[in-house]
């Protein structure tokens, strides 16, 4: 007989924790992550994360890296501005992601950075405000350079990750692989990608993410 307290209830609107997968550098999908791409300086926090909604269970999923501190909590928020998103927004509803996918991607990506800060501020936000403080306090020591606060650096990540997919996406699909690869790895590097991985390598501090802040912050959140 199963639990009713694990049963999902077709209205909750929350994350459950055993919907919530913390990867690290020994997880498949980052042992997976391209080589070459990797070799551009790509942290590691960056290789993967999601936020969706499982259209067969109804229920919400949510994964991320735990990695830097900072950089972790940014990929969280970004994500949590994901599920749900599609029936909000009615530009992203206006575009056809067959036909204009370039277009429907970075408008997902956009409007994703927006929604999460905005979730995440009006359901968590003490952990925020904390996360604020601590960054501002790590400017003050010169433990972080380059930025003067989480928003700003939240922001960074996140217009740093709509230049990937512009310049993804700008690059000819051809039929050999290796081929199509390399000239995606020029196309990254010619776009300063690995100048953009150095700095906000600016922001690392040498800590990890505290996983249970993280639960806390995700399981907040009203879909």
């Amino acid at each position: 007989m199963s639990d009713k307290s694990e049963q999902y209830n077709p209205k909750e609107t929350f994350i459950r924790p055993k919907n919530i997968t913390v990867l690290d550098e020994n997880s498949r999908q980052i042992k997976e992550f391209p080589t070459r791409r990797a070799e551009l300086g790509w942290p590691v926090e960056l290789r993967a994360g999601w936020g969706f909604e499982d259209k067969k269970s109804g229920e919400i999923k949510m994964g991320y890296v735990r990695g830097e501190k900072f950089l972790s909590f940014a990929v969280i928020i970004h994500e949590l501005g994901h599920p749900k998103q599609d029936d909000l927004n009615k530009k992203i509803q206006a575009l056809d992601p067959n036909t204009q996918h370039d277009e429907y991607v970075i408008a997902k990506e956009r409007d994703a950075q927006t929604r999460g800060w905005d979730r995440a501020i009006q359901y968590s936000p003490v952990i925020i405000r904390q996360l604020e403080r601590d960054f501002e306090q790590s400017v003050k020591s010169g433990a972080i350079l380059g930025f003067s606060n989480f928003r700003e650096f939240y922001e960074a990540i996140n217009d740093l990750s709509v230049l990937i997919d512009q310049t993804i996406n700008q690059v000819p699909e051809i039929e050999d692989n290796a081929e199509q690869e390399r000239l995606m790895i020029k196309a990254l590097r010619e776009a300063g990608l690995p100048l953009f991985f150095e700095n906000i390598r600016r922001a690392y501090i040498g800590e990890q993410v505290d996983t249970g802040v993280a639960q806390q912050l995700i399981t907040s959140i009203k879909f």
